[in-house]
């Protein structure tokens, strides 16, 4: 039995998708892992998600450094949704990136 329902892979990164998936697929970790390679196609899939009245995701894996739109920027829209369908959620971050200012940046999603 999966310990989550739904779970959201945002990262830039094919090769780092196609393992975080594959590695929980293998512990049965979700039922439905959704991967999307920007903030921006997360948010357009949370948008119908919520038109079509769907269920949030209980956990969001989050790259910092990507193109377009980064983790940073993606949150501050995110915060932006629906109250009661990000009040669901958990997002953890993910990065490789050693820069100190992201490691010391606060992120509050709700208040």
């Amino acid at each position: 039995m999966s310990r989550y329902k739904k779970i959201c892979l945002i990262d830039d990164s094919n090769i780092d998708n196609f393992v975080c998936k594959k590695f929980m697929e293998k512990v049965d970790f979700a039922e439905e892992i959704s991967v999307h390679l920007s903030g921006k196609s997360a948010l357009d899939y949370f948008k119908k998600l919520i038109e079509t009245s769907g269920s949030p995701p209980e956990l969001i894996f989050l790259d910092i450094r990507m193109p377009e739109m980064n983790g940073f920027e993606f949150l501050e829209e995110y915060k932006k949704l629906d109250t009661n369908f990000i009040s669901a959620t958990k997002v953890i971050i993910l990065s490789s990136s050693l820069d100190i200012n992201d490691q010391k940046k606060p992120v509050k999603i709700r208040s």
